[in-house]
């Protein structure tokens, strides 16, 4: 059913089915294949008609469903970046989160950085950490970090665009 309403593009009776098939078979690989495509299309910027009824179908979903599904749809990502860009996306969709897990993410990021042996503090984790996960957790009024990681963070931070400023422009691929 849920197949059939989502081809004709009723966003909100395929809502209504992705939300049942959710919560009573959580476990089954067809459902998280589905949800896979919606995330996907949550996190890409495309404008086509697909990934932007895809997005509308996600939004019928009730808040907490929305919460619970990216959360459990992080914990389905095996490759860090991946993990750290859909925990991102459930960070920018429910602030209220941060406080969870703001500083967890910016932590597996930087330490990804050293597992990964990165040599230059401009890379793919860094850039992830300083341009989208800093600020929400900096901008969050809840936030009470320690002065000392506060510190960290933004050490961190300015060896990110002080590198980024000095080098050359041809290494932006690494940044990628």
């Amino acid at each position: 059913m849920y197949i059939i309403e989502r081809n004709a593009e009723r966003t909100a009776s395929a809502g209504r089915l992705l939300y049942d098939m959710f919560i009573n078979f959580p476990d089954q690989p067809i459902v998280w294949r589905e949800i896979s495509v919606i995330t996907a299309a949550l996190r890409s910027d495309s404008q086509d008609k697909h990934a932007q009824f895809l997005r509308a179908l996600f939004e019928t979903l009730p808040g907490r469903v929305q919460c619970e599904m990216l959360l459990k749809a992080t914990e389905q990502c095996f490759n860090t970046l991946e993990k750290a860009e859909m925990l991102l996306l459930l960070l920018k969709r429910f602030p209220e989160s941060v406080v969870q897990h703001g500083v967890n993410l910016g932590e597996t990021l930087l330490e990804a950085e050293i597992s990964e042996n990165v040599d230059s503090p401009v890379n793919c984790f860094r850039k992830l950490f300083v341009c989208d996960v800093l600020p929400l957790v900096i901008n969050n009024m809840d936030m009470r970090l320690p002065a000392s990681l506060m510190q960290k963070y933004i050490l961190k931070a300015a060896e990110f665009y002080i590198g980024y400023v000095t080098r050359g422009p041809s290494a932006d691929v690494q940044i990628q």
